[in-house]
């Protein structure tokens, strides 16, 4: 298998259409953690995301040695809901 990598050559600008979120890259479909600073909700460089339009969020931080998956039916609220549930997940670990 190929890892994830951060495959955007040129760079994109970064507003509010900017859907991977600040801190993220992207490479072979997902979002790739490249930036730990700009990243609000906690994880390591080169975690992988994906964050579905109606609220499916699947996380592999290989770093943690973690993977979870949440599946909500809340397009308007899935953001807060997600970066809150990471955070509970995150602390939980101790990560």
């Amino acid at each position: 298998m190929i890892p994830p990598a951060n495959t955007l050559t040129d760079p994109v600008e970064r507003n509010y259409f900017y859907y991977r979120g600040d801190g993220f890259g992207f490479g072979y479909g997902f979002g790739i953690r490249t930036d730990l600073g700009n990243a609000p909700p906690p994880g390591s460089l080169g975690e992988i995301k994906w964050d579905g339009a109606t609220g499916v969020y699947i996380v592999v931080d290989r770093a943690q040695d973690m993977l979870f998956v949440v599946m909500e039916n809340s397009p308007s609220g899935r953001m807060h809901v997600q970066v809150t549930l990471k955070k509970i997940i995150y602390d939980a670990f101790g990560k």
